[in-house]
């Protein structure tokens, strides 16, 4: 032993068998212990090593000292209603919610009692959960948010939504085995959610994010804008996506706008850096020991290093919308001319490259894609400019592609000019649906 304070633990009991009596009393002793000395014992813990971690029991602290505990009385166990783990909780209209890992339940305080004697956990939803430990994010006891592999749920004390329904394909895409590092955080000052995932990129969605095989922790960052939306309930209720009376499915501008970053991050938190000021943080997840907030999107770098940003449209038009418009055309279109109102300024290094435009015709894969030639010079930095130009293609449908690396841009309005294919509507087919093979 040392005169300072240190841990020691070693084996008790090398078998499972024993059958150990109630009133069976520990005693410690010190031996060979020198003339004058003394040993000092701090804390004296015994603990199962067979199942060391009981994930479903839970330790409260008492009320206005979140630093104590009364071991006998301070406890409460979730194990009642099922065996996932309890990754968290969040108080909300007097009740005390516990997210696990795939459902959802609550305790209520039962006057008079200890923890120990509330009332029993009930079940709010079989669903609904967290993954991890910091995959749910609470806002001033109102709503919540959590996520796990059945979804990003909404929750306001009745039932838990799911508000990604837009994206199914890219949350399938999260590596869920390894999801248990994922957090979530919700900025509402300014209206956007992070989730931070570990995914397999580069994947459909991210041709351009660095290689990674989805297993050392998160490296994407989904990123959600409800800029445009005022409640919790607009949230929930705000699909970008929904289907008509007829049967057809429609979009909204306004709603919930997602996208993906290139950001590895394994924790995400709100700080305040002052009486007045509280700023998101993100930790890297580079072993870089930074810390970084969000800069002014002006700059077109992360921590002075270049990077690309990318946005492709929506394809344009699809055969509902085609329907609507009979000068338009069912089958194959001509595409002539394109012009859009942007901001932005090109990377102010010497070899600047800049910003790019690119049409697809069908697909994102399209073998023949058209290039705007030179890109988009002269990007003005303080006023929107007008860009337009000539286009020559036939397609079904088009995309348009716009990427910047180490600049920036603001795409306010895009709009291309199009009609029903004059002499090949139908492929294979010349000189109009009359006309001759």
């Amino acid at each position: 032993m040392a005169s300072n304070m240190l841990t020691y633990q070693g084996t008790l009991l090398t078998s499972s068998t024993l059958n150990i009596p109630a009133d069976l009393l520990l005693r410690v002793w010190a031996k060979n212990l020198a003339v004058n000395g003394d040993i000092e014992i701090d804390r004296i813990e015994i603990f199962p090593t067979l199942a060391p971690v009981n994930l479903t029991s839970l330790t409260i602290s008492y009320k206005d000292d979140w630093e104590s505990f009364d071991l006998n009385t301070g406890g409460n166990d979730t194990s009642t209603v099922n065996a996932e783990p309890a990754n968290g909780g969040f108080v909300m209209d007097g009740l005390l919610y516990i997210v696990k890992e795939s459902s959802l339940g609550y305790l209520a305080d039962t006057p008079n009692q200890e923890p120990a004697n509330w009332n029993p956990f009930k079940e709010v939803s079989k669903i609904a959960g967290a993954c991890g430990i910091n995959a749910y994010d609470s806002i001033a006891e109102k709503w919540a948010i959590m996520a796990n592999e059945n979804g990003l749920y909404g929750f306001t004390g009745g039932s838990p939504t799911q508000i990604q329904l837009e994206i199914p394909n890219i949350w399938a895409a999260i590596n869920w085995p390894y999801a248990q590092t994922l957090c979530v955080r919700n900025d509402a000052k300014n209206h956007r959610i992070f989730i931070s995932c570990p995914m397999v990129t580069p994947n459909q969605w991210c041709p351009n994010f660095p290689v990674n095989d989805g297993t050392h922790g998160n490296n994407v960052t989904i990123y959600l804008n409800y800029e445009g939306i005022g409640t919790i309930e607009e949230l929930i209720g705000g699909s970008a996506i929904h289907v008509t009376i007829v049967g057809k499915i429609a979009v909204h501008d306004m709603k919930r706008k997602w996208s993906l970053w290139s950001v590895p991050t394994p924790y995400i938190a709100i700080c305040k850096r002052n009486e007045l000021l509280s700023q998101m943080l993100i930790c890297n997840g580079t072993s870089s020991s930074k810390i970084y907030q969000l800069g002014s999107y002006t700059a077109g770098n992360d921590d002075g290093v270049s990077f690309q940003s990318t946005y492709c449209t929506y394809p344009m038009v699809d055969a509902t919308k085609a329907a609507t418009l009979p000068l338009f055309g069912l089958f194959n279109k001509d595409y002539i001319y394109w012009t859009c109102l942007i901001t932005g300024e090109d990377s102010d290094a010497d070899d600047a490259v800049p910003s790019s435009m690119v049409f697809y015709q069908n697909t994102l894969g399209a073998p023949y894609p058209f290039t705007v030639p030179g890109g988009l010079p002269d990007l003005n930095p303080n006023a929107p400019a007008d860009i337009e130009g000539n286009l020559d293609e036939s397609c079904q449908r088009i995309f348009m592609e716009l990427s910047a690396t180490g600049g920036w841009w603001n795409l306010s309005r895009f709009t291309i000019i199009g009609k029903a294919s004059a002499w090949s509507p139908l492929r294979g087919i010349g000189g109009g649906i009359n006309g001759g093979y």
